[in-house]
């Protein structure tokens, strides 16, 4: 910092003299108009003193500082006001009258300079929009393609007349017959002539549909022509079988695996007879079968009819080849059903060796094909034939999608499998209940949801699986050579028994659905509900932890509740559970303090006395009650009542 070298010259502004703040003022002027150098320079006055034995230091004169900055205030504003008072002198009436006149030739001229200037800056879009013109005119049926929009744009809309259609549409065939194969791949083209499918009559279907046939595999393979044969599928059904006729001649291997045409054949799938399926799926199985039909309704069939061990496994390999291409391509590929029952042909007649080759490409994404019965059977399949660690890796693949798959009608089957044959309890814990648990309501009430929980509850019980459930959940059996004999046996493929792995899964969903059915509210809407009640039965029965007061629970509210008692739903459910245990019977049987009653109120309460009745712990004392009332009992007019008399007779 530069020291000051002394006293400031009061010459013209803008000289600099030493260290401060400086202030000129007009024409070398002070803040009162006269020539001294009197507030010219506004400084600080600065005195150095010599501190003992140190460095000199500045003295700092705080008052001038003060007067300083007042003078600069009043010299700024001094300044200001001499500028307008000079400014208003200049704008007389004549100079304003001018101005008036000048502005909006300015204006005008300003508006001319920004068109000019949006024109230049628009010629570079002028010339490539012309040049873009020029090449669209060159390409071939351009003038086509504009005229038969115009037409589409007439047929399309929804609030035009029929004849008017009609009209449009016959104008846009007759313009388009015979371009179909040059103008379909285009994406304009492809909508019109999708909208002439579904607007045309049969025999303008027909016409669309004999000039396009040869057309079909490349469209089926195209990424716009792909919905026109959809469309064919859809609008034209009796011409199905032609269709499939020529996709075949594309090679249906490929077809299937290409992410335009996969889905048409998912369409013909759905829709075809067992018959036509089985017909499609010989064209996975080699040239052989493909050609010449084989006899049999599956894959298994084919096998044990075919002598030659060769063949045999020739036909392995080609459904071995097709079903690794299927998986690695991945979703969405994967997800359709002709490729499930592919892979359930494959993993039901190959080795386990082939078996576990294949599986180790798909456990990651088993999720992706569990929505189909054929597809679910796979799923399980993995599960049985895994290793420990394969199914921890299926077990994580589900991350995210358990509560999805337990609402599957055909999915929940793989969460069933994984209960039933993994024996890392904390695995399943952590990774399969407590993401159902964190909907619980929801999988309850569910008619596939709540079969978890009750797989649990109650394995394998007859009453809530079907005989397809329980033929998936059989002991899970793989080949295992001997090393005393070398010889190869059937063994199961897990460790712990059945009853150690329900064991430890029992008391979490115990836990879970105690506290679930002790809020009143769900307990309410459970009794009444189809499925939900099937959850708390077993619940009551054969659940773990303080059961006792559920059962209390239920038999107050049932007993109480006036709209729960004219529920004949309700009353079967607690004739049922007293009928299943003879102590809750007793309760139920001191609960009801006026048994005439309840016989007299509707069929639902009468029939819970019947049931007491057919109960031996029960039965005396409720005997013995109703009789005093028997000729009372006798007058009524219901099933129920007739029932009662037959008993107390008995």
């Amino acid at each position: 910092m530069a020291k000051p070298t002394g006293k400031s010259s009061g010459k013209s502004t803008g000289e600099k003299k030493g260290k401060g703040s400086f202030k000129a003022s007009p024409k070398g002027k002070g803040s009162n108009g006269n020539k001294s150098g009197k507030g010219e320079f506004k400084g600080e006055k600065k005195s150095f003193e010599k501190k003992e034995g140190g460095r000199p230091f500045q003295k700092k004169s705080f008052d001038n500082d003060k007067k300083s900055s007042f003078n600069n205030k009043k010299s700024f504003e001094s300044n200001s006001s001499e500028k307008k008072k000079t400014f208003k002198r200049e704008d007389s009436d004549e100079n304003k009258k001018l101005l008036k006149r000048k502005r909006p030739i300015k204006e005008d001229e300003e508006n001319d300079q920004e068109k000019e200037e949006k024109d230049e800056e628009d010629e570079p879009n002028k010339k490539k929009n012309t040049i873009t013109m020029k090449a669209k005119e060159k390409k071939p049926n351009y003038e086509l393609l504009v005229e038969a929009n115009h037409l589409w744009e007439k047929v399309r809309i929804t609030s035009i007349s029929k004849e008017e259609r009609n009209q449009s549409l016959k104008l846009l065939i007759k313009l388009i017959n015979g371009k179909l194969s040059e103008i379909i791949h285009k994406h304009d083209a492809s909508r019109i002539i999708q909208t002439c499918i579904k607007h045309g009559s049969p025999a303008q279907r027909d016409q669309i549909f004999d000039e396009l046939k040869p057309e079909l595999v490349q469209l089926a393979k195209s990424q716009y022509g792909h919905f026109l044969v959809s469309k064919f599928l859809k609008y034209i059904p009796k011409r199905t079988d032609e269709i499939i006729e020529v996709l075949k001649g594309g090679d249906l291997r490929k077809l299937l695996v290409n992410k335009q045409s996969f889905s048409i054949l998912e369409t013909i799938w759905t829709n075809s007879s067992n018959k036509t399926r089985r017909e499609l799926l010989l064209q996975f199985y080699g040239p052989e079968l493909a050609l010449f039909k084989g006899e049999g309704k599956n894959l298994k069939e084919l096998l044990e009819k075919e002598p030659n061990e060769a063949k045999r496994k020739s036909i392995i390999s080609h459904l071995e080849k097709f079903a690794l291409s299927a998986v690695n391509k991945g979703a969405p590929i994967v997800r359709n059903s002709m490729v499930h029952s592919l892979l359930e042909q494959y993993f039901e007649n190959a080795s386990y060796a082939e078996q576990l080759n294949l599986m180790a490409d798909m456990k990651e994404t088993l999720v992706e094909i569990i929505h189909t019965r054929e597809g679910a059977r796979v799923g399980a399949r993995c599960v049985s034939i895994g290793s420990a660690k394969d199914r921890k890796t299926i077990i994580k693949g589900l991350k995210g999608y358990v509560l999805q798959t337990a609402k599957e009608e055909f999915g929940h089957l793989l969460l069933l499998r994984i209960l039933d044959v993994v024996d890392d309890g904390v695995l399943v814990t952590k990774d399969i209940l407590n993401e159902l648990f964190k909907d619980i309501k929801e999988q309850v009430f569910h008619p596939y949801g709540r079969l978890v929980f009750l797989h649990v509850l109650s394995p394998r019980n007859k009453h809530y699986f079907n005989p397809y459930i329980l033929e998936q959940l059989e002991p899970p059996m793989i080949p295992q050579i001997k090393e005393e004999t070398g010889e190869t046996e059937t063994v199961v493929n897990y460790k712990k028994t059945p009853e150690a792995r329900r064991a430890h899964l029992l008391p979490h969903v115990s836990k879970a659905l105690l506290e679930f059915f002790g809020n009143e509210e769900n307990l309410k809407k459970a009794v009444q509900d189809k499925y939900a009640s099937e959850v708390l039965f077993e619940t009551l029965w054969n659940a773990e932890g303080d059961v006792e007061t559920l059962k209390s629970s239920v038999i107050t509210l049932l007993t109480t509740d006036e709209d729960l008692m004219d529920d004949v739903t309700v009353m079967r459910f607690l004739k049922q559970c007293a009928k299943s245990n003879s102590q809750f019977a007793v309760e139920l049987s001191k609960a009801i303090e006026d048994k005439v009653s309840w016989i007299e109120r509707n069929q639902g309460t009468g029939f819970v006395i019947v049931g007491l009745l057919d109960v031996k712990e029960t039965n005396p004392s409720v005997k013995a009650e109703l009789k005093a009332h028997l000729k009372k009992i006798q007058k009524l007019d219901s099933k129920a009542a007739e029932m009662v008399v037959k008993l107390l007779k008995a």
